[in-house]
């Protein structure tokens, strides 16, 4: 579908995954998968690997990338900062 000078999947970003890693709402690895463009602020056809780090640093990057001025979400760690090189 084009958009403008791109297309749908260009301009929107699907993020699929679960907070926690199972279940039993224990703390545990889980992946992200991350898809679409977000209007050019990530790049494309990556793996990375932020195996460690909180979750809450992937949903402050979401949301810095959304145009929102903001450094923490949730209160399990304030400030916790976005990801490094996601965008």
């Amino acid at each position: 579908m084009s958009e403008g000078d791109g297309t749908l999947p260009d301009d929107t970003l699907v993020v699929v995954g679960r907070e926690l890693g199972s279940t039993a709402h224990r703390m545990e690895r889980v992946p992200f998968v991350m898809a679409g463009g977000a209007r050019g602020a990530l790049k494309a056809r990556r793996y990375l690997d932020h195996d460690g780090e909180d979750h809450a640093k992937l949903l402050v990057s979401i949301a810095q990338l959304m145009g929102l001025e903001t450094n923490s979400v949730g209160n399990r760690k304030r400030d916790s900062g976005p990801l490094s090189g996601l965008a």
